[in-house]
């Protein structure tokens, strides 16, 4: 992960949450992804497992998150 950012739970438990690179551009270090894999990547961690899932979707720097009132619907930012 680079710079995990946002955060939402949804009413099954599951929290979701973006990864841009900010934190990796601004603060370089040893931590970072190695060659300029910056991520920007949206995450759905399910806690009583353990289990993280990186979604398979396309961001230029994810951000804010928010659900439509019945969680059919999750929206984005895409602040890039």
């Amino acid at each position: 992960l680079n710079s995990p950012n946002d955060l939402i739970a949804d009413s099954r438990g599951n929290v979701w949450f973006t990864d841009p690179e900010y934190g990796c551009l601004q603060f370089p270090s040893d931590s970072c992804p190695a060659g300029g894999d910056a991520g920007n990547a949206l995450y759905q961690l399910h806690p009583p497992t353990g289990h993280l899932e990186r979604m398979p979707v396309s961001f230029t720097r994810p951000n804010g998150l928010a659900f439509s009132p019945d969680e059919s619907l999750l929206y984005v930012v895409d602040s890039g």
